[in-house]
């Protein structure tokens, strides 16, 4: 309730705001449109039309002095309850950098607690095969994000291989961002991905772990 009663202050804060900019524009129009006249009508006048000119520009600048007045008293009595669009901005801008620190300070935490999802071989091999995940190419439209396809592939072929236990899927998903230190897709989507299913690719992988591993014995 609260939210949205301080919503429409500022909403109609910023009414009064486009109403204030419009009278003064009105008025200072109406006055530049005077000076015109009192020149003209210097050189050429009228008595009749200069009177109806004149009480014409008399109402029409008193309503839109009388507007500009209401509109900045307006404005007065709401700044005591409306933050000013600087004010805002810097909340946004705080809010925006506090976040930055969560998400970073949620991935750190993630991190921390992964347990390895490897089995079966040395540390050095361990590393290996790590440094071949990191090594993946990365998405096609952001090098901070992995290609989840490519990487889909990888993990499949070190299960099928014996070399990755994949029981608790989150784990797996975390310890994914840890080792390749990139942007993962959402967890529903990782999960959709993996395991892969396109087995000539899979098998080319195979091929290539295995190649690798081979070199390190």
């Amino acid at each position: 309730m609260k939210q949205t009663t301080l919503q429409n202050l500022t909403k109609a804060d910023k009414i009064a705001k486009q109403i204030l900019n419009i009278s003064a524009v009105i008025l200072f129009s109406m006055l530049l449109l005077w000076l015109v006249w009192s020149i003209i009508s210097n050189i050429a006048s009228s008595v009749r039309a200069d009177m109806v000119v004149k009480s014409v520009f008399k109402i029409a600048g008193g309503v839109a002095l009388s507007i500009l007045l209401l509109s900045v008293v307006v404005r007065m009595v709401l700044s005591l309850f409306v933050r000013s669009d600087d004010e805002n901005d810097f909340e946004e801008k705080v809010d925006y950098v506090l976040q930055q620190k969560k998400t970073a300070a949620r991935k750190a935490g993630q991190k921390s607690e992964t347990i390895s999802v490897l089995v079966g071989l040395s540390a050095e091999q361990e590393e290996m095969v790590c440094r071949l995940l990191r090594e993946l190419p990365s998405h096609i439209n952001s090098p901070q994000k992995i290609n989840m396809a490519e990487v889909s592939h990888y993990l499949t072929a070190l299960r099928d291989l014996g070399y990755l236990i994949d029981k608790d899927k989150y784990n797996l998903y975390a310890w994914v961002g840890k080792i390749t230190d990139k942007d993962l897709p959402q967890f529903n989507h990782f999960s959709e991905a993996y395991p892969s299913t396109t087995v000539k690719k899979v098998n080319h992988a195979k091929e290539k772990i295995t190649s690798e591993l081979h070199k390190l014995r």
